[in-house]
């Protein structure tokens, strides 16, 4: 029973996460460009990819459990320093005094 919870708490923060990555990437898609920035939205795609083969590993059992949650974790940093690149600009604006 343990692994069928393991199995869908995974899932569902696979589907969580995939889904916010689409939602950016399509959002900094536009803002890229608009900026005209590189395309860096594709390693939202990349990051999905890399939680999918995690999960993929984690429900198969072919690697430990350490190496597949670390490839999890890695797709989801990947994830956070794209919207970083994309995103952190708003940062300072929602802080700027007189506001």
């Amino acid at each position: 029973m343990s692994g069928v919870l393991e199995f869908l708490n995974w899932a569902s923060l696979f589907m969580a996460l995939s889904g916010m990555a689409l939602l950016l990437r399509a959002l900094s898609r536009r803002l890229g460009e608009a900026l005209r920035m590189k395309k860096y939205y594709l390693l939202y795609d990349a990051s999905i990819a890399l939680m999918a083969l995690s999960l993929i590993l984690i429900i198969s059992g072919l690697f430990s459990g350490l190496l597949s949650r670390l490839l999890f974790l890695s797709g989801a940093v990947l994830m956070v320093g794209t919207t970083m690149r994309y995103w952190w600009w708003i940062v300072p604006e929602i802080f700027k005094p007189g506001q």
